[in-house]
């Protein structure tokens, strides 16, 4: 059995994995508590008269709590990868996934990756011991049977995410 998938992906996807890997991480509760320090914070230097300083931290707890901060970073990282806006190819079987974008074909072993974590949207296939991973958006599949395929082919060589935290 094989599954090959082509897509390119986008900045929209990006942005979903990375909602979907904080919420693996139960991240929402400590970025609660981050902004609720920044509030606080920012109280304290107004009601001492460092009003300045105080607005620009409530401008940063703001800009946090609406995911400014956390949008901006993954926009930078994705215009930062090299195959970013290329077509990239990924061909699964039991043994290997086959790699290709541009000049580049790889062949990577399952033992290169340890978890997988999937969303409504997407596929994120985490490298081993890491919080890197690649995307595969379902999209990129031909139908429902496909992404089951796919789906039971991540259970059997990963490690569920969400239960793990590899």
């Amino acid at each position: 059995m094989q599954i090959k998938v082509a897509y390119i992906a986008t900045l929209e996807e990006y942005y979903h994995a990375d909602e979907a890997f904080r919420q693996a991480l139960n991240k929402s509760s400590v970025d609660l508590y981050v902004q609720i320090a920044l509030w606080l914070i920012a109280v304290a230097f107004m009601a001492i008269g460092q009003f300045f300083l105080g607005g620009t931290i409530a401008v940063i707890a703001f800009m946090l709590q609406q995911g400014y901060a956390k949008r901006w970073i993954v926009r930078r990282n994705f215009y930062k990868m090299v195959n970013a806006g290329e077509l990239e190819t990924l061909t699964f079987s039991e043994e290997k996934i086959i790699y290709e974008c541009g000049m580049v074909a790889e062949v990577i072993t399952w033992d290169d990756y340890a978890a997988y974590l999937e969303t409504d949207k997407l596929f994120m296939v985490f490298y081993d011991a890491s919080d890197h991973y690649m995307i595969i958006p379902k999209r990129a599949l031909k139908d429902d049977a496909e992404i089951d395929q796919l789906r039971q082919l991540c259970i059997r060589q990963l490690a569920d995410y969400e239960v793990t935290n590899v």
